[in-house]
């Protein structure tokens, strides 16, 4: 770890900005948070790919500067049995045309990324760069049994909230088919079985991966309307969003998107999960 802090920070030095730029002190917080962001950093070779992630890092920086404030939160996240949610996500991709068919989804390109997220919005684990056109179960099949993907399966008495996309097994808890599950099907009236009575409560807290994705993409439009990179980078790029979502949230900075997420919980943004 510390010869890639060492690395890093050679990087960073190069670069010629003061320690008290604030852009400076940003990277240096990131750096010490992830190894995921010091590997991303690393990988990136050219100054055009060390500027599109400090575009990401100070995307948020530079339109908040004024509300940087740390602020403490409490908060109850110990839910029984529950981990996480667990879901898939659509993030817009530009592909060569010889692999686009693999690509494919709802008109466009998109890449498959599936995601872990706690109770709190702040993302646990994600895998990104697959296919659009793969399904949500099939992805969560491949990466979890991928050696070296290191998913974090669920303790014994624990388990992952998923959508109907998802099969019922052990650690992977699913809602019942063939009745309301969607959090937006209980708009039309209150459930009325035992079936859809679990699935408005299932809905309620597997929301929130929902909300997660939708502060995720209102933060960075990019995962909406991608740039011509190559798709590695694209792909790093999804990986990097998240890793400043998460400090973002870890660090208590106070933030009008998580607010307005967390303060709506009916609310349903358009994920684009893969294969539904």
């Amino acid at each position: 770890m510390d010869k890639d802090v060492d690395a890093c920070m050679e990087k960073l030095n190069k670069m010629e900005r003061g320690e008290e730029d604030e852009r400076h002190m940003t990277a240096l917080l990131l750096f010490c948070e992830s190894a995921d962001v010091r590997k991303v950093w690393l990988n990136m070779v050219s100054d055009g790919e060390v500027v599109v992630f400090l575009l990401l890092v100070f995307y948020w920086l530079r339109s908040n500067r004024h509300r940087l404030i740390r602020i403490h939160r409490s908060r109850d996240n110990d839910s029984s049995g529950y981990s996480c949610a667990l879901d898939g996500t659509l993030v817009h991709a530009v592909v060569p045309v010889d692999q686009q068919t693999r690509y494919r989804g709802k008109g466009e390109y998109f890449q498959n990324v599936i995601g872990i997220c706690d109770f709190d919005m702040i993302f646990t684990f994600v895998w990104a760069g697959w296919e659009g056109i793969a399904h949500d179960s099939r992805v969560l099949k491949e990466v979890a049994f991928n050696s070296t993907s290191r998913f974090p399966f669920p303790p014994p008495d624990k388990y992952y909230l998923c959508d109907a996309a998802y099969t019922n097994i052990r650690g992977f808890m699913a809602p019942y088919r063939n009745t309301r599950h969607w959090l937006a099907d209980f708009r039309r009236g209150k459930p009325l079985t035992r079936e859809e009575r679990f699935n408005y409560a299932h809905a309620q807290l597997r929301n929130v991966i929902e909300r997660a994705y939708g502060v995720l993409k209102a933060r960075f439009p990019i995962l909406k309307q991608m740039t011509p990179y190559p798709f590695t980078e694209q792909r790093d790029i999804v990986i990097a969003c998240v890793e400043v979502h998460n400090f973002i949230r870890k660090h208590n900075i106070e933030d009008d998107l998580f607010t307005n997420f967390e303060e709506d919980t009916m609310v349903t943004p358009d994920v684009q999960g893969g294969g539904n």
